[in-house]
């Protein structure tokens, strides 16, 4: 989908190539779209391009300066920045690679002439994956076993991880049968609510904030609010008279990982690292 905004429009995409995460795992090995079952033995795991991956967006803007930021005991602070998109309901994204998606025109706005050094992004914690995979020997799924697993429609975090998850069997399901998968954002380890790794467009930083915009703290999960994301751009961007199109290329070769168990059960799709790549024109 594509809609033409006379003077501004942030355009969301899908890209396939890249490291999504320099602390990602690896991507999965696929052989003719056919994932081989060892490179996932003990409880190892590895990311793919899911079939569909949705966010939720409430805010995004472009900064001159680096953002301060958020702490247990403060917000985050952002210096000379503009916002570019606004939904305080949130906007429901799904990215698919090579398919161009307009965010609302209602909702954008063109930030003043400048260089931007600094770009950011509101999310919900949820980020939804549909997929089917399909493997080179009989797997086992939080239900049946098969050659080809899919997503069920369930709600996990770091506080609720549990069946059923992942289905298998040895024919492909019907496209309805196919769940979505809504991975909730709530901890990046134990205790753990900030992480920053390092993609080709920049720093990419993840911040797990509650609704007064402070960092989640330890025993704090229930109050878990948004996902903030900074990213240090690599190369700045410049708005100028002319620039009328802001592009948002999310890169998803890794936006679903695949977990088995220790006992090489497959227990689900998980949300996998992404990085985002802000440019103007």
């Amino acid at each position: 989908m594509k809609f033409i905004l006379p003077l501004f429009v942030i355009v969301i995409w899908a890209m396939t190539h890249g490291n999504a995460s320099a602390q990602a795992p690896d991507l999965c090995v696929l052989v003719n779209g056919v994932l081989t079952n060892n490179q996932l033995d003990g409880g190892k795991g590895c990311t793919i391009l899911p079939d569909s991956y949705t966010i939720t967006i409430f805010e995004m803007g472009f900064c001159r300066s680096t953002i301060t930021p958020p702490t247990t005991t403060a917000a985050a602070v952002y210096n000379n920045c503009h916002t570019i998109f606004t939904s305080p309901g949130g906007t429901v994204v799904e990215v698919k690679s090579g398919v161009a998606t307009s965010l609302p025109a209602t909702s954008a706005s063109k930030p003043p002439n400048g260089v931007y050094i600094t770009g950011y992004a509101v999310l919900a914690l949820g980020f939804q994956i549909k997929t089917v995979l399909t493997f080179d020997t009989a797997t086992a799924g939080d239900v049946g076993n098969g050659t080809i697993c899919w997503t069920l429609t369930k709600q996990i975090s770091s506080q609720s991880n549990t069946a059923p998850r992942a289905q298998c069997a040895n024919a492909a399901p019907d496209p309805g049968n196919v769940g979505t998968l809504t991975d909730l954002m709530d901890d990046f380890g134990t205790n753990n609510f900030s992480s920053s790794s390092t993609a080709a467009y920049g720093l990419i930083s993840a911040y797990i904030i509650k609704s007064n915009g402070f960092l989640l703290g330890a025993g704090e999960h229930a109050q878990a609010d948004k996902l903030l994301g900074i990213q240090a751009m690599t190369n700045s961007v410049t708005v100028t008279n002319d620039t009328s199109i802001i592009n948002m290329g999310i890169e998803t070769s890794k936006g679903s990982s695949v977990v088995f168990s220790a006992t090489d059960v497959l227990r689900n799709f998980g949300s996998g690292p992404f990085s985002v790549d802000l440019t103007a024109q």
